[in-house]
């Protein structure tokens, strides 16, 4: 297949239409460790750590242990003590070699074959807790060996660790407030001591760099190779964004290439990257993947092979097919010019047969593409677009219908181009992977140039979603809104999962409402936003079909909010943002959102105007959670922040980056513990406010600028967490507690019984 032939004009024919148990995530992340890249290489899909309980297992992953992260189908479970290994599975007193160390047991395993069998001696001590953020073994419990067959590693193990390949990823520059934080963190005191913020900048830099991934985005890992310069980062993609949120084509397709860092597009690299590909067979493996993730962070399941296949399938063919299907985005400017020839028609065409309830209403032309695909111009009355059966419409106005189902056998695999001309308009996705701007390994665009109009599906990967692919809506006027919820909804109004997904709203008072995976979510190799120019707009994801992660009652995952999430310890996440330009803004969710990330990620909200209000709950307004980064800046207007529970306000957790910068206004600020400015777990967290008089409350020790303990990583890697609240305004301020206005400090004590329990270093700062 020569896949450098250019895309038809108008019709959507791409790739797709030419191939006929959630984990807990506050638990202690393994180290990440670079996967081994050759083929052949052994492996038995189970972590150990080194604790004063002992040797124990750490995870336990899918393959041949049979693991789903906790749990093994053979038995072995995480808190496990590991005592001994056995040559060959020969389970004699002379086989048996007892295992001191976590590195030992990885070196014995190194030294095994693919096919060979290896017994473990475990216990499962009464004093064992899988549960606890550090697993815990302890002594006694009865003896158990298990046996597993040695897996080849390649077959198990994604992306994760296996290095940029070709790509490079430019140094990132220093931003605004870099040298005022490293000169007041100076002032204070905790840079230079024993794991300082000296020692911790070149250590995150380190924890990206041993677990580079193909797919890794640049302004993740620009950002962990430079934390306290992640604005100049984000103002990279900001400068983009509001040049975008016009709807713009060329801006549209600039920003896109520049945050999944496409190559320019060559034929002759496209072709060598998709030789030999199914594209049926890469839909199906996504599509699980994308099912999986509705409720898990990692694979895992009856189809966890086909997850990773999916995952390692994308490796150097991602970057090049997705360069390709935005080169060919300018083909469907060519269908509205066709579109308005016909615009005036007369006579009225008359509907054949074979097109029979795909299209009610006036029709003023029927276009029929040499590859089977179909274009109505529809005239100005209120007509209904079945587009299973239509690739592209020019609709001259009328309140207007579209319905979406997913057609895999359609030529065009569901992809469609609409240009919609005036009217007050609904656009519904009735099944999974279908719906208005939704691109599956090709290209969907919805472009609505006037109306009050609804975007709505109760199913999941819908509404500006891109998959392998690249989906748009642009909105160009009226009040509309988008609707995602019910019990089988998630991914969907501006998601992309290896591919781009926005909604993109130039004007208007817009509503968006979704529970779970909504409003701007990027996974691995993906782009996900939300791009609202105008208009006092609302967005809400919070339930009620999507409970706790954590068991709270009356509290609900979303997942959400500019969101990015990588597949843990499989494949590095993408960019999910919402970038909001002017309006008196409200933004609610529940857990894991608004400017949250998981997993070599980032999630971000940018709002550039206006008196907001943001309500949430655990790990949300910036902050992550293992290794990802987290960002909310707001740069105007008399702002409110309220969140609950934990981790929120620049509240980060595990060799991850929160940061939350209000650049003016009069702000307030309440959350509960681990909040403003408080990183746990080899973590930064600041919060920087910049102007006005502002209010801060929070409770508990871990707070405005003093963090948590650090026991994840201490004992292997010497250094601490580092948090900061930074208030510049030079006005009147209050908080809560033990600060003060005026005040400059370094907060957090050594620990006890060991330096792993203390919560230094932090920096309090009101000037």
């Amino acid at each position: 297949m020569n896949w450098t032939r250019s895309a038809r004009m108008g019709a959507i024919l791409f790739a797709a239409g030419l191939a006929c148990g959630l984990g807990s995530p506050t638990a202690a992340a393994e180290p990440p460790s670079a996967v081994v890249r050759a083929a052949g290489e052994p492996y038995v899909g189970i972590t150990l750590r080194d604790t004063a309980d002992g040797v124990v297992v750490g995870w336990v992953y899918p393959g041949p242990a049979g693991g789903d992260g906790f749990n093994s189908s053979l038995g072995l479970r995480r808190g496990d003590n590991l005592d001994a290994v056995y040559l060959g599975g020969a389970v004699s007193p002379d086989q048996r070699r007892p295992i001191a160390s976590a590195q030992a047991f990885t070196e014995f395993v190194a030294s095994l074959h693919p096919g060979e069998t290896l017994s473990i001696e475990a216990r499962r001590s009464p004093e064992s807790d899988p549960d606890a953020a550090v697993p815990k073994g302890g002594p006694g419990g009865d003896v158990t060996i298990y046996s597993i067959t040695v897996a080849d590693r390649d077959k198990w193990t994604g992306t994760v660790g296996r290095g940029l390949g070709s790509r490079t990823i430019a140094a990132p520059r220093e931003g605004e407030f870099e040298a005022q934080i490293l000169s007041l963190a100076g002032e204070v005191g905790v840079c230079t001591p024993p794991g300082g913020l000296d020692a911790l900048l070149p250590y995150f830099a380190r924890v990206q760099d041993q677990s580079l991934d193909p797919n890794s985005l640049p302004c993740v890992v620009q950002a962990f190779r430079r934390p306290l310069s992640v604005d100049a980062v984000e103002a990279d993609v900001a400068v983009l964004a509001s040049r975008a949120a016009a709807g713009s084509h060329e801006h549209i397709e600039a920003l896109v290439a520049a945050v999944l860092d496409l190559p320019v597009y060559d034929g002759a690299s496209l072709d060598a990257a998709m030789d030999g590909l199914d594209l049926g067979h890469l839909r199906s493996d996504l599509e699980e993947l994308v099912a999986w993730s509705r409720s898990d962070v990692s694979v895992g399941g009856e189809h966890a092979e086909d997850q990773i296949r999916a995952i390692r399938t994308t490796e150097g063919r991602v970057g090049p097919y997705l360069a390709f299907l935005l080169h060919a985005t300018d083909t469907m400017l060519e269908w509205e010019p066709l579109g308005r020839v016909y615009s005036d028609g007369q006579p009225l065409a008359q509907l054949p047969d074979d097109l029979a309830g795909a299209v009610t209403g006036d029709v003023l032309h029927i276009e029929r593409f040499p590859n089977g695909t179909i274009g109505i111009v529809g005239g100005p009355g209120a007509n209904r677009y079945d587009m299973s059966r239509i690739t592209d419409v020019y609709d001259v106005g009328g309140a207007d219908t579209y319905t979406f189902a997913r057609s895999p056998t359609s030529p065009a695999g569901g992809n469609h181009h609409i240009i919609d001309l005036a009217g007050n308009d609904t656009y519904e996705g009735t099944t999974d992977f279908s719906g208005p701007g939704v691109g599956i390994m090709g290209v969907s665009i919805v472009d609505d140039r006037a109306g009050d109009d609804v975007y709505r599906s109760s199913r999941s990967f819908t509404i500006g979603a891109g998959l392998f692919g690249i989906g748009l809506v642009i909105d160009r006027a009226g009040d509309d809104r988008y609707e995602n919820t019910g019990p089988d909804s998630g991914w969907s109004i501006g998601v992309g999962l290896y591919g781009a997904g926005l909604v993109i709203d130039a004007d208007g008072d817009d509503a968006y409402l979704g529970e779970q995976l909504t409003q701007g979510v990027g996974g691995p190799r993906g782009f996900g936003a939300i791009l609202d120019r105008r208009g006092d707009d609302s967005y809400k994801a919070n339930g009620p079909n999507f409970a706790s992660v954590y068991g709270t009652q009356g509290v609900y995952k979303a997942f959400s909010q500019g969101f990015g999430i990588g597949v843990r310890s499989y494949a590095a996440g993408g960019l999910g943002a919402i970038y909001d330009l002017a309006g008196d803004d409200r933004y609610e969710a529940g857990e894991f959102a608004q400017g949250c990330a998981y997993s070599f990620a980032m999630g971000l909200i940018h709002d550039m105007a206006g008196d907001d209000v943001y309500t949430g709950n655990r790990y949300g307004q910036a902050s992550a959670a293992h290794q990802a980064v987290g960002l909310l800046i707001d740069d105007a207007g008399d702002d409110h922040y309220w969140s609950m529970t934990a981790a929120s306000q620049a509240g980060v957790w595990d060799q991850s980056l929160a940061v939350l910068i209000d650049r003016a206004g009069n702000d307030s600020y309440e959350a509960d513990g681990l909040a403003q400015g408080s990183a746990s777990m080899q973590a930064i967290g600041v919060l920087l406010d910049l102007g006005g008089s502002d209010s801060y409350a929070a409770k508990g020790s871990a707070r405005q600028g003093r963090g948590g303990g650090n026991r994840y990583h201490f004992d292997a890697d010497g250094v601490l967490s580092f948090s900061a609240l930074i208030d510049l305004g030079g006005a009147a301020d209050t908080y809560s507690g033990d600060r003060e206005n005026g005040e400059v400090m370094a907060t957090g004590a050594a620990g006890q019984p060991s330096p792993a329990d203390g919560d230094l270093y932090g920096l309090f700062a009101d000037r």
